[in-house]
């Protein structure tokens, strides 16, 4: 009985290891690497189109030496970047004034629903003809597709703060600009962080496709490039690079987060 119970107790210390903690994602990407090495290695997919892992992984070291997958990836993230801060200035600004100030929010009401449902690359074409396919074709299409969900999450955040703390803001004085930089702005934040990690996804895909459609430079260039040039490894390996940029500024961007959002949390919890 006591050799079951110890066997019961390190079964469940096991499990809850490795299903409850990153373990268990940890241990899922390593199967998907070793399956993507078997299936083409067993002639189970064709090599030629999917190659190997490490066949792959070989190609984007060689870019890596080469600085050509870094040279790109440094354009993609300029590109994607300069959009991105363009569409916190404006999503952020214009979240705040519709979300405070009735007159603006009725002023731009028609014009941001009639917007904000239409895809991006739709407007690749009209962004061509304005900018030629320099950077401010990618950077243009970039900011209008990570503006929306910086500018709803600011209006909603906006929209939600207690309108007790602001009537006691203002027994004690509070002007509007006091009202907006004490409290509406630093009550709404939780809502505009969520806003501006997932433009920052975002900002990452767009400039991805935009490249692909028509750039002469960057990662969706390199891509579509060594397609056509039936270089498949490296197509791959491209391929790879944005999934481990994207992952990397995800992590940067929630470890910001936690470091800079903790007094949230910490109020959030003596609140509950």
């Amino acid at each position: 009985m006591k050799g079951q119970a110890t066997q019961h107790t390190t079964g469940q210390g096991i499990k809850s290891v490795v299903f409850e903690t990153r373990l268990s994602g940890a241990l899922l990407l390593v199967f998907l690497i070793l399956l993507w090495e078997v299936l083409p290695r067993s002639g189970i997919v064709y090599a030629r189109y999917f190659p190997a892992f490490s066949t792959v992984i070989g190609a984007l070291l060689e870019g890596i030496r080469s600085t050509e997958i870094l040279r790109q990836t440094a354009v993609s993230m300029y590109r994607a970047f300069c959009g991105y801060l363009l569409a916190i200035l404006i999503g952020v600004t214009l979240g705040t004034l519709t979300g405070t100030i009735r007159w603006i929010s009725d002023l731009v009401d028609i014009t941001v629903e009639l917007l904000r449902p239409m895809p991006s690359v739709a407007l690749v074409p009209i962004a061509i003809l304005l900018f030629g396919t320099s950077n401010l074709y990618n950077i243009s299409i970039i900011t209008f597709g990570c503006t929306w969900p910086i500018f709803v999450n600011t209006f909603e955040g906006t929209k939600s703060v207690d309108t007790q703390w602001i009537d006691t803001a203002r027994v004690y004085g509070a002007t509007r600009y006091d009202l907006l930089r004490k409290v509406i702005v630093p009550a709404a934040l939780p809502y505009i962080v969520s806003g501006l990690r997932i433009s920052l996804a975002t900002s990452i895909i767009i400039v991805t496709v935009t490249e692909m459609l028509a750039s002469f430079k960057g990662l969706g260039f390199f891509i579509m490039d060594t397609y056509n040039a039936y270089r498949v490894p490296e197509m791959y390996s491209g391929i790879i690079t944005i999934g481990l940029v994207g992952y990397g500024l995800n992590w940067l961007f929630m470890t910001a987060e936690g470091r800079f959002m903790a007094w949230h949390k910490g109020w959030t919890a003596k609140s509950v």
